[in-house]
């Protein structure tokens, strides 16, 4: 999601990513420690949010640039609590 987010025609699929991040992170949570299931509900809302105003949210500049920051840094954390589980 990250690097698809330097370019304004990537919306759609960004979005796609963007929902079926949710699921997968709904999914992972159940196998996780309480601090790593609220830190990984805490992502989901943050994903939510954007989805609720996705043609806005896709439209600005700012918020195209905060969604590839903390979604590569959403994605580094997720692969160390992933190493946990294995």
């Amino acid at each position: 999601m990250a690097s698809l987010s330097l370019d304004i025609n990537n919306a759609d699929v960004v979005l796609e990513i963007l929902r079926e991040s949710k699921g997968f992170l709904e999914l992972t949570a159940i196998d996780l420690d309480v601090d790593s299931a609220f830190e990984l509900a805490q992502i989901q809302r943050q994903l939510s949010r954007w989805h609720l105003q996705w043609s806005e949210t896709w439209a600005n500049d700012s918020s195209r640039r905060e969604i590839l920051t903390l979604t590569q840094a959403w994605a580094d954390r997720i692969r160390d609590m992933a190493a946990v589980l294995v």
